[in-house]
């Protein structure tokens, strides 16, 4: 597993903290109420191991 490219982009009103993995088109993956992304971290890691 390779550690993913973390970041913050600050918005009005908001930071949105985010996560590059992997190469190829961009998937943006947006958690429900809770705010967590934890629950992406398998799904990214297999989409990023993908060539």
């Amino acid at each position: 597993m390779n550690e993913p490219s973390r970041g913050t982009l600050r918005v009005p009103g908001a930071e949105l903290h985010y996560e590059i993995r992997g190469e190829g088109p961009l998937l943006l993956m947006v958690p429900g109420g809770s705010g967590v992304g934890e629950p992406f971290d398998a799904v990214a890691e297999r989409l990023a191991a993908e060539r």
